[in-house]
């Protein structure tokens, strides 16, 4: 088999399989608590008690991992990995507040930036970023350094 004719065959059957997976792909939406994980109930519990939550939308698929992305009724959205640790945390009407990160890392960031307004929060491989109001980044690793930088 000449190398056009075996491309074109790994091509196509990529295609195929890809194809394939994204049939895979679910999404299922539903309001009850229970379907998340247990480490997320407990995170909502602690850090969000009384909070409605209006929305959970659940992916599954092969290529994808289970994720749960939470809509509560304050504007804050949180997305879950597969055993209900939080992954990002964002709001569109409310401040997220510090104690939402591990004690040292919001010292640091509070040392960093005081009276921080904080409208996300992700987890990264290297540690944290964290979105303020005033459009400044910070990117905080895990030795606790804090990178702090203005958005494009």
């Amino acid at each position: 088999m000449t190398f056009v004719k075996y491309l074109k065959t790994a091509i196509i059957s990529l295609s195929i399989a890809l194809g394939v997976a994204s049939l895979d792909a679910k999404e299922t939406y539903t309001s009850d608590v229970s379907a998340l994980p247990q480490e997320a109930i407990s995170f909502l519990n602690n850090n969000f008690k009384g909070v409605n939550i209006t929305k959970i939308k659940i992916e599954t698929g092969w290529f994808k991992k289970t994720t749960y992305d939470v809509d509560l009724g304050n504007g804050v959205e949180i997305e879950f990995d597969k055993n209900g640790n939080w992954k990002e945390i964002d709001s569109k009407v409310a401040n997220l507040p510090l104690s939402l990160l591990p004690k040292q890392l919001a010292e640091a960031v509070n040392k960093k930036v005081p009276d921080a307004k904080i409208e996300s929060i992700e987890r990264k491989g290297y540690g944290y970023k964290i979105e303020l109001e005033n459009d400044v980044e910070l990117l905080v690793y895990d030795d606790l350094r804090v990178i702090k930088s203005q958005k494009d």
